[in-house]
């Protein structure tokens, strides 16, 4: 009767760490942004503080990632600011402008324990800002750059397929994850199963 105990034990010791091997993933507590949010979140930290409120502004964006535009017209807009796309429109009164390209957008991601990864974003605006006479007010390159760390089966829902510059190479599994634990895995689930069919004819036999 005591060795039929000990099995019994052992068989639910061995189901529960299979249980908890497979189904137990780390909890993400706020709802991830995908990397286009992110981008955008960076491009109006680079070039959101242009937009005093009340004035008017002329823009001259590229053409590439259009809802970086978007995104700063938004911004611009929601302070009050009327703005002008040059490219869209013609304007013949005498306004600051601002033009900017993308020199750089890139997203990267390193492989973390536990089946995490860090996500890392980064934008760099070169940017020029010139007054109603059409003087150079500022002429600069703003670099910024977003880390956070995200579920690693989570990173197709991070990109956007449209968008290539939101695409990164997902960072290979760890050696025990490809090959290791589905041994491990394998081998544990085959154990239980063992256990289970004996301690059946045991409990038969008794």
């Amino acid at each position: 009767m005591l060795r039929l105990s000990a099995r019994i034990g052992w068989a639910h010791a061995l189901c529960l760490w299979i249980s908890i091997s497979i189904c137990v993933r780390p909890i993400i507590a706020q709802e991830l942004s995908s990397n286009l949010a992110v981008y955008q979140q960076l491009a109006t930290q680079c070039l959101g503080s242009f937009a005093d409120e009340g004035d008017s502004l002329i823009v001259a964006p590229p053409a590439n990632m259009p809802y970086l535009t978007g995104a700063l017209f938004t911004l611009w807009q929601k302070e009050g600011r009327v703005v002008f796309d040059r490219t869209l429109v013609k304007v013949n009164a005498a306004l600051p402008a601002l033009s900017w390209r993308i020199e750089r957008a890139l997203v990267s991601y390193v492989r973390e324990p536990r089946k995490m990864v860090t996500r890392t974003v980064n934008l760099d605006l070169r940017f020029t800002m010139a007054s109603a006479s059409g003087q150079i007010l500022e002429h600069d390159v703003c670099r910024q750059q977003y880390d956070d760390v995200v579920p690693r089966d989570q990173l197709a829902a991070l990109e956007t397929v449209a968008y290539p510059e939101t695409h990164a190479e997902a960072p290979p599994a760890s050696w025990p994850r490809r090959y290791l634990e589905p041994a491990v895995l394998g081998m544990a689930t085959a154990l239980a199963a063992f256990l289970f069919f004996n301690l059946r004819s045991s409990r038969a036999d008794s």
